[in-house]
């Protein structure tokens, strides 16, 4: 687009505009021509300086390379001549045509000029130096309409200016200038100026207000036109605000620091600050809490009622207003946390990945947390334990070779439980449901076909030494060694001691226990039982074995298997195969002698008594049964 500088087609230079959209690394763009040093060149609205520009064979111009989609702007200039001009005024050139007026030499005004009106309405061209040794005072108004071309004005002395000077060429001054009103009410301002737009700087009246542009009563800097405003150090623009108020910086900026080491830097006088850098490294941007004085990293607040993370526009993780926060989740679910942390996979899972130096950062290394399509994994890519802890103690491992041990580090066993707390079980398994289809546990080992000594439990005291089993061979299961007991109750006089290890007791009457809603239960018997109390007693039960200490009185009595009755010799001594009876001692057997007898043990071993009141355990196998003695 070519035209006038100006909105009047005046004598003066024309203009040609030329746009180009840049293709990616373009360095030449091929104009229609061009005046050389009479080009401007803007990349994206940025006005570059002359070192950034090759412009000599008036056609090409050469800039470093571009990106894609980059917009570059040239402006070139065309300079004309008018052929005649009318001067008017104390001075008139008419209807002379072709007419110059030339000043080839230098005008020295040494002393003082005093000039009332000096009205120029044509062309002045001066090709050499005005120089003003002296004062120039221009009381009146110096309006030049038509155009002043000055190569150097050169103003050695003080210019005062009681009201306006309007300069419409290049004015350079290496002395003062001073622009002064003696009253406090008065604007006051040099204007610079075309025929369509003007810039001011001066004081605005009464109220003192310094201003750079066109506006009254405050403090302003800029322009009145859709233009935009540079800023420059060292003949390169390092600042430019767009006529859209799009502000761009081509060096660091600083706030609070004079030596800003990154692009933006807001410091607290040049010690702890926020930087800012774009492309600190191949797409990567860098924000930074620093202080340059301490040379130290400094804490960094983020205040916010919610905070939202992105990845290329993409929401991927949100710290809500109550501090729940969702990864992948922009709403985070919580179930009644006051707290809540959830990871949401946008595929068929979502997990959580804890690797270090040890244990490496691959895909197959370290902790796995995880949920894929409705199932939950914990996995422990090392190898090595998991380790479980309550009240800042392992309460629970799993092995790499997959053995568990519940409060126990080291498990020997599949499943190794340890355990040390008084009055107590250590384990309970409850199937509910109130319904006979709710079973309990299954107990598979052994060979395939139940051949050989298959030992399903083994039983052992409290450092582990075996006391029994239970096995199974052939379809049948063994339970090693045996011995059967019935729930007794003993007489309020006897619970808190009850009776020694094999003393014999009598059934005094049955009582029923009580589920949890107190009803008896069908085949519950418990036994009221005393010590026997006469010889040859058919109620006789069993010998007394121990008291159940969770009950508060409840006690045992064997009847089957394996054990030991106290007996005297009112039979005699004993032999093998001897039948077991009450005797009149309360509590204490006898070899029975009489046919038939009530016994509830065969002697396993033979006694000999001393005298007739000694008493011995004598090792039995229990059974109630009549029983006639041997020959």
């Amino acid at each position: 687009m070519a035209g006038y500088l100006g909105s009047v087609p005046v004598p003066q230079a024309t203009q040609h505009r030329e746009t180009f959209t840049a293709t990616a690394g373009q360095t030449t763009f091929n104009t229609a021509g061009y005046t050389p040093q009479f080009i401007d060149v803007y990349l994206n609205g940025v006005h570059l300086s002359p070192a950034d520009v090759t412009a000599t064979n008036g056609s090409d111009v050469v800039l470093s390379a571009c990106l894609v989609n980059d917009i570059v702007d040239i402006v070139s200039y065309t300079p004309f001549e008018v052929a005649s001009q009318t001067f008017t005024g104390t001075t008139t050139m008419t209807d002379v045509v072709a007419a110059t007026l030339d000043i080839s030499g230098n005008i020295d005004i040494d002393g003082t000029t005093n000039l009332d009106v000096v009205d120029i309405d044509g062309a002045v061209d001066m090709a050499s130096t005005l120089t003003l040794a002296g004062n120039a005072d221009f009381n009146g108004d110096l309006d030049v309409d038509g155009t002043t071309n000055l190569d150097v004005v050169d103003i050695d002395g003080a210019v005062n200016m009681a009201t306006t000077l309007l300069v419409t060429g290049v004015l350079t001054n290496t002395g003062n200038i001073s622009i002064t009103e003696t009253g406090a009410n008065n604007e006051k301002s040099l204007t610079i100026a075309n025929s369509s737009a003007n810039s001011m700087i001066g004081v605005e009246g009464s109220s003192g207000n310094r201003f750079v542009g066109s506006a009254a009563n405050n403090m302003f800097m800029g322009t009145t036109s859709a233009d935009g405003l540079e800023f420059a150090t060292n003949n390169t623009v390092r600042a430019n605000i767009a006529s859209d108020g799009t502000t761009s910086f081509n060096s660091n900026v600083g706030i609070g620091t004079s030596a800003p080491v990154a692009d933006f830097v807001v410091s607290n006088g040049g010690a702890a600050g926020i930087e800012l850098q774009p492309e600190i490294a191949t797409d990567t941007n860098r924000i930074t809490n620093f202080d340059r004085a301490a040379s130290a990293y400094m804490n960094f607040r983020l205040d916010a009622l919610t905070h939202q993370f992105l990845i290329s526009g993409t929401e991927v993780m949100r710290i809500a207003s109550n501090g729940d926060v969702g990864i992948g989740k922009s709403s985070p679910g919580n179930p009644g946390w006051a707290r809540n942390v959830h990871f949401h996979g946008s595929g068929n899972g979502g997990g959580l990945k804890l690797t270090d130096n040890t244990s490496g950062s691959g895909n197959n290394d370290g902790l796995d947390i995880a949920s894929y399509q409705g199932t939950a994994f914990i996995i422990n890519r090392e190898n090595a334990d998991i380790r479980f802890h309550t009240n800042d103690a392992e309460k629970m491992r799993i092995t790499s070779s997959g053995a568990i041990g519940f409060n126990n580090s080291s498990p020997s066993h599949q499943f190794d439980f340890l355990h040390d707390s008084a009055a107590t079980y250590m384990a309970r398994f409850h199937h509910n449901g109130n319904n006979v289809n709710r079973y309990g546990i299954i107990i598979a080992v052994g060979t395939d076909d139940n051949s050989g000594t298959n030992t399903h439990i083994s039983f052992a005291d409290g450092d582990s030494d075996s006391v029994g089993s239970v096995s199974s061979s052939g379809g049948t299961v063994s339970y090693n060694a045996f011995s059967a007991s019935h729930e007794v109750i003993l007489p309020d006089a006897d619970n808190a001691e009850g009776y020694p290890y094999g003393t014999l007791v009598e059934t005094s009457s049955i009582t029923y226990a009580k589920n949890l809603s107190g009803q008896d239960f069908e085949r519950g018997i418990r036994y009221n039982v005393t010590k026997s109390s006469g010889a040859n007693s058919k109620a006789v039960l069993g010998a007394y074995s121990g008291k159940i200490t969770q009950e508060t009185n409840l006690h045992f009595a064997y009847v089957l298997g394996d054990g030991h009755i106290l007996c005297n010799n009112s039979g005699g001594n004993i032999a093998v195969g001897d039948g077991i009876c009450t005797s009149s001692t309360a509590g204490i057997g006898q070899k029975a002698t009489v046919n038939p007898s009530m016994i509830i043990g065969i002697a396993q071993e033979a006694i000999t008594f001393a005298d007739n009141t000694e008493t011995k355990l004598v090792a039995v196998q229990y059974g109630l049964q009549q029983f006639t003695p041997w020959p």
